[in-house]
């Protein structure tokens, strides 16, 4: 019945007069929406028993569709209905995107941003790898990225994390890489952000632990090999056989300053930093695009760390919340993305 007055409400009303009953009528809307939610949950729940029961019977079982329709819905559940994000006026586009479309990371239209189709993948056969060209240059992926779906959904992921508007997007007109900058990437994986700046450096630093990963950078920019610098370790705030400091780095290899420092390191930025203490301190790096998603206090320890520097969040926010399991989700759902900071 709720179902059915919901649909005549969107589809027999202008929306003018839409918000005219919303407001009138709140908090019967409010309970109707909480009452359809209740009863979805415990559908989508019962059905999943269903399966697992019927998977020990050798049940065709997909346990990952199943349990992601029930994450995404039970998140946009808690969303809604938590106070102290709904009267927090900074998610206001966010919050009215989940209620139209559903939980997604961007919580804006750029999830749907897909430059890439099937007829943009290729592979080399010499290499067995597959590639696509970003930026009008060849992207290897590594190997166990070994689908035509597969590349897809990584290469339109990124492309819609570098779109201008997204708040992932590293860099703007006012603040980019220039002619002859000295660039640090920590945290390259795919390589995308240096091979769009590598015409214009200098020299790149990329820094990456992840074997395949190293192996599909290699040919990416064989090009490019006087202007590239591949290191396969961990960028940290201590030195070992893993892992080594930006400070202890630029020591060894004679490096007196770094133009732009990129890092998207899983967490791990308020400890790049920390390891970088010297140059830092020193003002040796001017430019730093650090991520600030992946923890509810990086922003916070980044800023801090950066003291001398002038720091500036990317608009918007990334919807966090869904990265953690089904029984382990809390707030903040939505974190900002990106800290642009410049030497002052």
């Amino acid at each position: 019945m709720i179902k059915i007055l919901k649909k005549a409400f969107n589809y027999c009303l202008d929306e003018e007069r839409k918000e005219q009953i919303r407001n009138r009528f709140k908090p019967f809307f409010v309970f109707q929406d909480k009452a359809l939610y209740k009863k979805t949950y415990k559908k989508m729940f019962r059905y999943i028993l269903k399966q697992s029961i019927d998977k020990a019977k050798e049940y065709a079982y997909r346990e990952d569709k199943f349990l992601e329709q029930v994450r995404r819905e039970y998140l946009k559940y808690l969303i809604l209905n938590d106070a102290d994000t709904q009267n927090n006026i900074d998610y206001r586009e966010s919050l009215a995107y989940i209620k139209k479309n559903g939980v997604s990371t961007f919580c804006s239209e750029l999830i749907n941003y897909k430059i890439y189709d099937e007829q943009d993948v290729h592979y080399d056969s010499e290499k067995q790898l597959y590639w696509v060209y970003y930026r009008e240059k060849r992207l290897y992926l590594k190997r166990s990225i070994n689908t035509v779906r597969a590349v897809l959904e990584v290469m339109n992921m990124l492309a819609a994390e570098q779109e201008e508007s997204s708040p992932h997007c590293y860099m703007n007109e006012s603040f980019q890489v220039s002619e002859g900058d000295i660039v640090f990437d920590v945290g390259c994986a795919e390589g995308n952000f240096s091979l769009s700046i590598v015409d214009s450096a200098q020299k790149v630093y990329m820094f990456e632990a992840d074997e395949e990963w190293i192996e599909a950078l290699r040919y990416t920019f064989e090009a490019y090999r006087d202007k590239i610098c591949i290191i396969p370790k961990y960028v940290s705030n201590e030195n070992t056989p893993e892992c080594i400091t930006i400070d202890a780095f630029c020591e060894e290899n004679g490096i007196e300053r770094i133009d732009f420092m990129k890092m998207d390191v899983e967490g791990a930025e308020p400890d790049v930093l920390q390891g970088a203490e010297k140059l830092i301190k020193d003002g040796k790096i001017k430019k730093i695009a650090a991520c600030t998603y992946h923890n509810a206090d990086d922003e916070q320890k980044i800023r801090q760390l950066l003291n001398n520097y002038d720091c500036q969040v990317t608009p918007g926010f990334m919807q966090v919340a869904d990265r953690n399991e089904l029984w382990d989700i809390k707030k903040p759902y939505f974190l900002p993305a990106l800290l642009r900071c410049r030497y002052r």
